[in-house]
């Protein structure tokens, strides 16, 4: 009898520890859990609330001891603690170690945790890793609509858009929230069909509802990424103002979103103070380091070496996989900054990322040979290497010219970059852009120095627009022009844009907006 009312005595004090975390009283449900373990030190239920009230407490370390224990003594809660042990490690950073314990979760099942199989691809979808998460998804025969609508958008990641279309036509809604839901799944694939106009209609649809709710304002989060597509800045502007407004900021997206179309509309000032802001608050990893990769390229372009330096490497460090344009540029930077040795060892770096960024006539290959050259390297002959290498050993002016005739004078063969206007005279031109090389002219967004001379009735684009600067590419620290073309604005503006806009903010602070429009 003695054994009989213990039992119902401890089990009493676990209904009570539910109880109170049920009603969110969360500090007392700890008190209770921590002297319940106290008397039962070997009860697994006790160890795994209490993991459970240490996740929510964010403390992670101690969370992940309590789960374990619960694991290595095998009962009814262990499959509850390793998919909690998985949220531990995703909020850890450590996307893998959470994939093991959901296929974990998933073997231990015989593939039947409907739930931990779609929590695995949806992670695996937000790692990127598309392929698995399919390949996780057929693990099931269910046709349950949280798996098709997951299936669809892997699809759709994939280009598969035909067979996402086909499956999302086979759905049939349970709920108007499903339906919602639906519309922006359909507005994904219209978006990624280039249909503009419909993809639009499908999220205004699934903005539609008295209340604003989540699929409300994940619909106005996908018109942002739409906006910014198709250049509509303005349009873009006003829906992240709206998510911020109603504190959605997907972690760190919607300000990164707004910091690029700050930008494109000339408000660099603006996109700067968002890109840095994201940085601060983004989770996702890709998010993080795009936003530490825009902020690091406009403190390139200000010419602020160091700034850019460390927000580039933050950029390669948070990225699951760092890109070219990164390592180009954090490359130029340490080489403006003389710091030669470094920079080889990124070189290094990027050959055994993908040895084709840095194959022969490539810009890395460029600044690897600048760098040999500087360092009293011994270089190849002149006539052993391309255009371009061979321009770094040995400049010659008559080569130069001739290549930028042979590629941009108006009725070459050469098919990159643009061809100039039939009354410019490249010979004469190339001098004249030489007297215009000055640091006003600058833009800092590659490896090698890049001016934008404004020059009228230049030349052509690729899509035979009449453009009116010649874009002239130069080898850092030199006056060495490797070739020049008729070119438009920019991705970064000019060092003296940045001049004159600062300028323009400290006299008529108020009327930046108008100015940066007028910009476009």
């Amino acid at each position: 009898m003695g054994k009989k009312n213990s039992e119902k005595k401890r089990i009493n004090r676990l209904n009570h520890v539910r109880k109170l975390i049920d009603a969110k009283y969360y500090k007392r449900a700890i008190y209770e859990i921590t002297n319940y373990i106290a008397d039962y030190p070997e009860d697994t239920t006790g160890h795994y609330l209490y993991g459970k009230l240490l996740l929510r407490s964010n403390k992670l370390q101690s969370a992940r001891r309590e789960f374990q224990y619960v694991i290595e003594h095998q009962d009814e809660n262990e499959i509850k603690a390793l998919m909690l042990l998985a949220s531990v490690a995703r909020l850890e950073g450590d996307p893998d170690e959470a994939i093991g314990y959901y296929k974990k979760v998933i073997e231990d099942s015989n593939n039947e945790d409907i739930y931990a199989i779609n929590v695995l691809a949806h992670l695996q979808r937000k790692e990127k890793r598309y392929e698995d998460a399919l390949e996780t998804l057929s693990l099931t025969d269910s046709t349950a609509y949280e798996l098709q609508i997951e299936r669809i958008k892997n699809l759709s990641l994939l280009g598969r858009i035909t067979e996402a279309y086909e499956m999302l036509q086979e759905i049939t809604p349970r709920t108007r929230e499903e339906e919602r839901q639906m519309a922006i799944n359909k507005g994904r694939i219209a978006k990624e069909q280039k249909d503009y106009e419909q993809a639009d209609f499908y999220y205004e649809v699934a903005k539609e509802t008295l209340e604003k709710d989540e699929i409300y304002y994940r619909a106005v989060y996908e018109q942002i990424k739409l906006a910014l597509e198709y250049d509509n800045y303005e349009a873009a502007i006003n829906y992240c103002e709206e998510l911020k407004k109603a504190g959605m900021t997907f972690k760190g997206e919607t300000y990164l979103f707004l910091g690029l179309a700050k930008q494109a509309i000339g408000d660099y000032e603006a996109a700067y103070k968002n890109y840095t802001y994201a940085t601060e608050i983004a989770e996702d990893r890709d998010v993080k380091a795009q936003s530490h990769y825009q902020a690091g390229s406009l403190e390139f372009a200000k010419g602020h070496l160091y700034q850019a330096e460390v927000s580039l490497k933050r950029s390669a460090t948070n990225a699951r996989k760092a890109s070219k344009d990164t390592y180009t540029k954090l490359i130029g930077v340490l080489f403006r900054q003389q710091k030669y040795e470094e920079a080889k060892k990124y070189l290094a770096r990027v050959k055994k990322i993908d040895p084709t960024w840095v194959e022969p006539d490539t810009p890395l290959s460029y600044i690897g040979l600048l760098i040999d050259k500087r360092t009293g390297v011994k270089l190849p002959h002149r006539d052993e290497v391309h255009y371009a290498e061979s321009q770094i050993i040995k400049y010659k002016e008559s080569d130069a010219i001739e290549h930028i005739k042979s590629h941009h004078q108006y009725n070459s063969k050469g098919k990159t970059r643009g061809k100039f206007s039939p009354n410019v005279d490249v010979d004469t031109l190339y001098y004249e852009m030489r007297e215009e090389l000055t640091d006003d002219n600058m833009v800092n967004e590659d490896a090698m120095d890049i001016f934008e001379i404004d020059y009228q009735d230049a030349g052509y684009d690729l899509e035979n627009n009449l453009v009116h600067r010649v874009r002239v590419v130069v080898f850092p620290h030199t006056r060495n022009i490797l070739t020049m073309y008729p070119g438009c604005r920019a991705t970064v503006p000019r060092k003296g844009d940045f001049k004159k806009q600062h300028q323009y903010q400290k006299k008529y602070p108020k009327r930046v907006t108008a100015k940066a429009k007028s910009q476009e």
